[in-house]
């Protein structure tokens, strides 16, 4: 697996992760594992569409830099995705013509930056474990 291919994957997680793990552990009758699979879900219901739109961006962006750019970026990016969300879900409440409250928006700024850095943590930690076994350097 290249750099490149992994990090293509690691955009993908916050996606695939909720569609592959979420929605089973939704339909299972067991308390804790339906409550991991409601979070997963929900932040993909939450957060999916501005996601897909920042991750495009994020993609693009780092066609030509180095894998330690591109690193610290990742590291970046639940700060720079949590105002684009913000303003994503501002709009979608005025265009329904309703407002989006402060506290509101302030929660799920929190809950985007509580996933968006288990995501980025989680990815960091399979390119670790990755990086000598499978990721040519």
């Amino acid at each position: 697996m290249r750099v490149r291919t992994f990090y293509c994957w690691a955009l993908a997680a916050p996606v695939l992760l909720p569609l592959l793990v979420g929605l089973p552990l939704v339909r299972l009758d067991l308390d804790p594992f339906q409550g991991i699979g409601q979070f997963l879900v929900g932040s993909l219901a939450v957060a999916g569409i501005p996601y897909v739109i920042f991750a495009g961006a994020f993609f693009v962006w780092s066609e030509d830099k180095t894998e330690t750019q591109v690193r610290h970026a990742a590291l970046a990016a639940p700060l720079l995705f949590a105002p684009f969300a913000t303003v994503f879900w501002s709009g979608m409440a005025m265009f329904q013509g309703a407002s989006a409250g402060g506290p509101m928006l302030m929660g799920l700024a929190m809950f985007v930056l509580i996933f968006g850095y288990f995501y980025v943590f989680l990815g960091l930690a399979a390119h670790h474990v990755l990086r000598r076994r499978l990721i040519p350097a």
